[in-house]
């Protein structure tokens, strides 16, 4: 879809966004970082289950049946968007009449979502006028799916990205909107790596905010093919001594958050892994691996890993 013959009404007012998104570290940067862009966040939702009870802080226009959250919590994505007062509501079911009746009087032009949970149904997709848009962490088409970080860990994918993209009634198959390549450096962690993507991200975001402010924005169709993957399974913990060392490191460091053991089958003998503390490079040990107390070496197809061992 191209919209350069259609934003002629975008230029007339400065585009409206709302925001929906989790607590999730990767969710909390896309929103700070549109923020101090200046990007015009309208409000923000959160997906929930049931009502809290709160008393609301918002404009008398605002009125809703979702129920609002409270500003005085932990350093996350509500206290990030009452620091701003912006309201948030709690999202049960994104089909409900309440929520589309929020919609309608947000009246947003966007919606920009990062990290939502759930499958968002095509007459909830359909009210603001320029749809929703996700922030993705990975080069689509590849890597779609709830996890994309894992699993290019986890194949060693030397380049990663973030894609902005307008969402459809499929997973992480609309079209591109903005995407960038991000090479992230060896040992960084799940958290680090949501920090500095969910950066780039916001600037995508602000960038095309930008360009449909000026009636110049264009989306591209996803190239064909692709991947999706679903969420890992204690066996993808698993690792490979076809891998090399670097791999092996990078996997474990990016993925500790997640709180599960590591495995490896070497010399007929099954390895469990708690952290991994250092890789060297095209380096060559007589034995597959060595133990010297909770630590050991294993040799991989290049280079060594250097682990804590359970």
């Amino acid at each position: 879809m191209d919209y350069e013959h259609i934003t002629s009404e975008a230029n007339r007012h400065l585009v409206r966004v709302l925001f929906w998104g989790t607590q999730s570290v990767f969710a909390q940067v896309v929103l700070a970082g549109m923020l101090a862009q200046g990007v015009a966040v309208c409000g923000v939702m959160l997906p929930g289950e049931t009502a809290v009870s709160v008393t609301p802080r918002q404009p008398d226009s605002f009125v809703s049946d979702l129920p609002l959250l409270t500003p005085y919590v932990a350093q996350d994505t509500v206290h990030i968007a009452w620091a701003n007062r912006l309201p948030v509501w709690e999202v049960g079911q994104e089909k409900a009449q309440e929520t589309l009746s929020l919609l309608k009087t947000l009246h947003p032009d966007v919606v920009v979502t990062a990290c939502w949970p759930r499958r968002i149904p095509v007459e909830t997709l359909a009210v603001p006028e320029y749809g929703f848009w996700n922030v993705h962490p990975s080069l689509l088409p590849d890597y779609r799916g709830p996890a994309p970080l894992f699993w290019q860990w986890r194949a060693g994918e030397p380049h990663m990205g973030v894609t902005l993209h307008q969402m459809d009634t499929t997973l992480d198959t609309g079209a591109i909107v903005a995407q960038r390549e991000v090479v992230l450096p060896d040992g960084i962690t799940g958290p680090e790596a949501d920090r500095l993507l969910g950066r780039v991200g916001s600037e995508l975001v602000g960038s095309a905010v930008s360009r449909l402010q000026q009636g110049v924005l264009s989306l591209v169709p996803q190239p064909a093919g692709g991947s999706y993957q679903s969420w890992p399974t204690d066996a993808d913990f698993g690792l490979d001594l076809n891998w090399t060392a670097r791999q092996a490191f990078n996997f474990m460091r990016g993925t500790a958050e997640w709180g599960r053991p590591y495995f490896v089958d070497v010399a007929g003998e099954r390895l469990w892994l708690l952290e991994a503390l250092d890789w060297y490079e095209d380096r060559q040990q007589k034995r597959p691996f060595h133990r010297q107390g909770n630590r050991a070496t294993i040799q991989f197809r290049s280079g060594i890993l250097l682990a804590r061992t359970k």
